[in-house]
């Protein structure tokens, strides 16, 4: 059985659950609207059935949908390689979702050397499935579902760690606490030197890095790395700024 058939999804009475569910999400007041998904976390709400597996719905949950499914995956890992990250490097890849970037590392990396983490149990199935799917099993990626970006159970050995579109869900009026909670946390899985990459941080403020042992050490924009070649425009809604951060 093949996990990606994708079929045009049709906006009929044969269209699943969750993108009605999705659909009517956008006549709600738009404060209502981030209230609950902080609630319950942008993507947390999201389930997925076997059929939604095998017909490749998760794309639609993500930016740039199924048409820029493998562009902005790939460009999660181009970024990361012009970055240093290298087979023998470790990662962390946090809110891996269904793995539209995963998988290119997984592919990339040496065997072991990836684990992906979300809060969303059945994006973490799903990635599992897809792994199976391309046959990446012999690469031996790891996942974990956790909550409040707690590492306290992953060995502090992993080289680089990136947050894509993760961080920028939380609104600071309702969930604030989830920010903190990330940079609390985030140096407990990773090694000194280690880097953390964190997208479409508009939003962010040095204030964040109460741990002294995180550093921010970059950031980057339209002119430090080409998007146009993975599908977005150099508009102010795009991926950047990203920010690096070192672990010392």
């Amino acid at each position: 059985m093949t996990f990606c058939n994708c079929p045009d999804l049709l906006l009929n009475k044969h269209m699943p659950k969750h993108h009605i569910k999705k659909s009517f999400s956008k006549y709600l007041p738009k404060s209502v609207r981030q209230y609950f998904e902080n609630k319950l976390g942008h993507y947390r709400a999201i389930s997925l059935s076997d059929q939604d597996v095998e017909n490749c719905n998760y794309k639609e949950y993500m930016g740039g949908g199924a048409d820029k499914w493998e562009l902005r995956g790939t460009f999660q890992l181009d970024f990361l390689k012009a970055r240093g990250l290298s087979p023998a490097s470790k990662l962390l890849d946090i809110g891996c979702g269904p793995i539209r970037a995963g998988a290119h590392f997984i592919e990339y990396l040496n065997a072991g050397n990836y684990l992906g983490v979300d809060y969303n149990k059945d994006f973490i199935n799903t990635a599992r499935k897809i792994v199976e799917e391309k046959n990446l099993a012999g690469k031996r990626p790891a996942f974990a579902v956790i909550e409040n970006f707690d590492f306290k159970h992953i060995a502090a050995e992993y080289d680089y760690a990136i947050a894509f579109s993760v961080l920028n869900h939380f609104y600071n009026r309702y969930n604030n606490e989830q920010r903190n909670f990330f940079f609390q946390n985030i140096s407990k899985p990773l090694k000194k030197g280690a880097l953390v990459y964190i997208s479409h941080a508009a939003w962010f403020k040095e204030s964040y890095l109460k741990n002294p042992g995180l550093r921010l050490t970059n950031r980057f924009n339209n002119d430090d790395f080409d998007i146009t070649r993975y599908g977005w425009d150099t508009g102010k809604n795009n991926v950047y700024p990203i920010i690096e951060l070192t672990i010392e």
